[in-house]
């Protein structure tokens, strides 16, 4: 209300604030409101600041990612337009064009094409590791994401491969007892297991059960997903 009274309703502070709104709304359940007041803040950065305003362009970004829930094929084609935008704007190696990149393979695979979904992240993996450098947390979470849509495509092998890989560059770049580092030694053991390798998905397992209770306590939820994930294996009652 006070933002209001100051700035009035097109107020940047505003418009953020009615932003941030809309993402809780969709997360509480209520989508279709969320959509419509995104779709609202960005008719209003749009006025007040530009179509080629960054701040525009990041909560066009946020529209697109609340509506990718309700309908996969127009945030694909709200990500695809944002990602010309960027690029002309900003430059096709700024971080905010490649993470729109990123975005956009995620609503690619989620809208029912799994194998561009996988070419066009493998592709911005590519690009995030020589603009910023293959040890950039950015780089490294969007091979995680690479490896994530080619498990989800049946690929299982082939992520528990990429898995593999990710793990060690991570533990250099990052450090064995980074949480990224953590959640990729997670995901390398699921898509172990989903690849039939049973017994080394448990061994994988286990040693990362004993990291994460030493850096994240027993009582962390991820330790706690993981032990799960043993006494679905049968490792542990």
């Amino acid at each position: 209300a006070d933002f209001r009274e100051v700035e009035g309703e097109d107020g940047i502070d505003v418009l953020v604030t009615r932003l941030r709104i809309a993402v809780v709304t969709a997360e509480m359940g209520d989508v279709r409101g969320a959509i419509d007041l995104a779709r609202d803040v960005v008719a209003g950065l749009e006025r007040v600041l530009g179509t080629d305003d960054e701040e525009t362009m990041d909560a066009r970004e946020t529209l697109a990612g609340v509506i990718s829930d309700d309908d996969p094929h127009e945030a694909v084609r709200l990500m695809r337009r944002l990602v010309l935008d960027r690029t002309r704007v900003l430059g096709a190696d700024h971080p905010s064009t490649l993470d729109a990149r990123t975005d956009l393979a995620g609503f690619t695979a989620g809208a029912g094409e799994p194998e561009a979904g996988v070419e066009q992240m493998r592709s911005v993996a590519a690009d995030l590791s020589d603009v910023l450098g293959a040890d950039h947390p950015q780089a490294l979470d969007a091979r995680n994401n690479l490896v994530g849509l080619l498990g989800e495509s049946g690929e299982y092998a082939t992520a528990a491969r990429e898995a593999d890989a990710l793990v060690r560059d991570v533990e250099s770049g990052l450090g064995a007892d980074h949480v990224m580092t953590l959640t990729v030694r997670a995901n390398l053991a699921f898509w172990t297991f989903r690849s039939g390798d049973e017994g080394s998905a448990q061994r994988l397992l286990t040693e990362l059960v004993a990291d994460q209770e030493r850096v994240l306590g027993p009582d962390h939820p991820d330790t706690m997903l993981s032990l799960q994930g043993l006494v679905e294996m049968g490792h542990r009652d």
